[in-house]
């Protein structure tokens, strides 16, 4: 990797502050990198139809990350829901000014609403996390302080498959379609995913520093793989995380789904077929002391 692209031109590094600033300014940065301040850090909710979870995960979130003194926005970006999301999130974000909704009209996916998302983000921290509570928000101050310990560390995954998850009730065809979907992405991107234990991760963070600059072209409902295949990382640290499963509404996995997921492999192994070389990749168990979310 070019070195000068990672640290950024100065312009690139005087945007970022700047955006940081705008959200809000961090402390001083200490010597001790276990001592650090956490960046501002901006999660993306994409939604559709999910006026059931919203009121459930929002409060969750807001909590965890205030006892965890961190800045932050959450964005809720949402394709136009026909049971109201958008309206919902507008109310909660009038209460609450770190909240913020984008109303997308015309325009379906999840992966494409994340991009969008990020691009109106203005922390240096940027994270996705599905909606509907499959994934428990209590689980994120664990990838937070993975990202704060260590700033080399360029993506933090909360992984299904690794070592020490913990996975609720899931339908024998839903774990075989999770399964084989990891295989094919494996087979296709086996230099960039190769090693990854869930690439199919719903719920990862990123540093602004890994997209910055790149020209996103995901499809689907599928973003990390994208991230993976055309960001500029160099190190990322898989964690285990409690998957939960669907609580309310309904799954939006169906056949047009798989097939974009299909379609959208098929052209990054073509688009990237001289990708830079195998990337460090490390597993961490949960800290110590650390409470599981139950």
């Amino acid at each position: 990797m070019n070195r000068s692209h990672e640290r950024g031109s100065p312009d690139s590094r005087q945007r970022r502050h700047h955006r940081a600033d705008a959200l809000e300014s961090p402390p001083e940065r200490e010597t001790a990198a276990s001592s650090a301040p956490c960046p501002p850090v901006s999660l993306v909710l994409p939604t559709y139809n999910e006026v059931q979870n919203l009121p459930r995960l929002i409060p969750r979130l807001t909590s965890v990350l205030e006892r965890e003194g961190v800045p932050f926005e959450i964005i809720v970006v949402d394709d136009d829901s026909p049971d109201g999301t958008w309206a919902l999130a507008g109310e909660m974000a009038l209460a609450d000014r770190r909240l913020r909704v984008i109303r997308r009209r015309g325009e379906r996916g999840l992966a494409t609403a994340v991009v969008a998302g990020w691009k109106a983000a203005q922390g240096e921290i940027l994270g996705v996390m599905d909606a509907d509570l499959q994934y428990p928000p209590e689980g994120l101050p664990a990838l937070l302080r993975v990202m704060v310990a260590d700033g080399a560390v360029d993506v933090v995954v909360a992984s299904r498959y690794a070592p020490g998850a913990q996975m609720g009730p899931w339908s024998l065809r839903r774990e075989i379609t999770s399964r084989a979907a990891i295989l094919l992405a494996k087979l296709a991107l086996p230099r960039t995913l190769g090693q990854l234990r869930d690439p199919n991760a719903g719920y990862f963070l990123i540093r602004r520093r890994v997209i910055e600059g790149i020209d996103l072209q995901p499809l689907g409902y599928k973003i990390l793989i994208e991230v993976l295949a055309r960001g500029r990382w160099q190190r990322m640290v898989e964690i285990p995380h409690p998957y939960e499963g669907r609580h309310e509404g309904a799954s939006k996995l169906g056949s047009r789904q798989i097939a974009q997921f299909v379609s959208h492999l098929a052209w990054l192994a073509w688009d990237t077929r001289v990708k830079r070389p195998w990337s460090r990749i490390r597993r961490a168990a949960p800290h110590r002391g650390e409470s599981r979310p139950r």
